[in-house]
């Protein structure tokens, strides 16, 4: 199974993904630079084979994320990949790639083959597809069998009158046998890139035994479980990241704290923060400081370690370390990407 390559490790301590004012309006953003050879092209053009199942749609007139869509038997696989996620919209790009041929590569297309002997959910199962007993006007009842081979239609119908009832109908499923012997079996693809992989990954699946009907189906349960782990892996392999939140209500004057790590779903600690003692005695500034911060120490430790609360108190987070670099009229965002080295700590 394909492996998508871990990015974390390419991070410097401390880059910062996004920081942002929003009373001011100042947006910054500190963006990963990746080779485009490291990627490949998918980036470079949508229409590209390799986006196969890959687009970036539009939010509020913004690309920000890309999506996995893949459409295979009964099931639609989708998965966003955020480029702020990972740091640069290539290396997003590079996870959603892996992620659609680890999909690929567990769940084989549909080829011709299957689709000319699958049977219908209402159908009995001594009934062959493509085989079917009519009346045709005064001739009477008779037994016909029908393919589409290599794009030529074919029909053959056995009279009843003339081969009895149990020789007309083994005539016709015998004919449309041996017309599917003549079948080029191919993957019913909607992309050559799709093909390729399905191809490679499954070629077995173009040499069918060539039976009138087609028992095989594919094992549900086994294949849930593989795109589980797929979709596990993925989760567990964002690269750490710590998102700090503080907003300001004057109505309520509150102050709401949001901390959050990595993974699917994010984890979240929220906290609220009041100017207002339970005496109902305004807080001075060092006394709301002094909270925030033990509020947002806890969190970290909580989400991650110890370590982790020192290296951002110590970097991206002084200002809230220094209570005169913070101006308590605005909102404050910060997201950043933490060292894997402190995240495997466990002190």
């Amino acid at each position: 199974m394909i492996r998508a390559k871990t990015i974390s490790n390419s991070l410097p301590a401390g880059e910062i993904l996004q920081s942002k004012e929003r009373h001011t309006g100042a947006l910054a953003f500190a963006r990963l630079q990746s080779s485009p050879e490291e990627h490949g092209d998918c980036v470079e053009d949508n229409r590209l084979d390799n986006n196969y199942g890959i687009s970036k749609p539009a939010v509020a007139g913004k690309q920000h994320t890309w999506l996995v869509e893949i459409r295979l038997h009964t099931r639609w696989i989708r998965r966003l990949f955020p480029f702020r996620d990972y740091g640069s919209e290539e290396a997003a790009c590079a996870q959603a790639c892996a992620y659609r041929d680890e999909v690929l590569a567990v769940l084989p297309p549909v080829t011709n083959y299957e689709r000319h002997t699958r049977l219908h959910p209402a159908h009995s199962a001594d009934h062959v597809p493509g085989v079917g007993r009519f009346i045709k006007g005064l001739k009477g009842p008779y037994w016909g069998a029908s393919i589409c081979v290599n794009g030529k239609r074919r029909r053959k119908d056995f009279s009843v009158r003339k081969h009895g009832e149990e020789t007309a109908r083994a005539l016709a499923v015998a004919q449309r046998q041996e017309w599917l012997g003549l079948l080029e079996v191919s993957f019913l693809t909607q992309n050559s890139y799709a093909d390729t992989l399905a191809r490679r990954n499954f070629p077995e699946r173009l040499t069918p035994p060539f039976d009138a009907v087609i028992s095989e189906k594919l094992a549900d349960p086994a294949i849930d479980a593989r795109l589980a782990a797929i979709d596990k892996h993925y989760d567990s392999s964002l690269p750490a990241r710590l998102g700090i939140a503080i907003h300001r209500y004057p109505a309520n004057k509150e102050l709401t704290i949001r901390v959050s790590g990595s993974g699917w779903p994010r984890p979240l600690i929220k906290s609220t923060l009041g100017a207002k003692t339970r005496a109902r005695e305004p807080r001075s500034l060092d006394e709301l400081m002094t909270l925030m911060r033990n509020k947002i120490a806890t969190a970290i430790e909580t989400l991650y370690n110890r370590n982790v609360r020192i290296w951002f108190f110590a970097g991206p987070g002084r200002a809230l370390a220094a209570g005169e670099a913070f101006d308590f009229d605005k909102d404050f965002e910060l997201t950043v990407f933490v060292p894997e080295e402190l995240v495997r700590t466990k002190t």
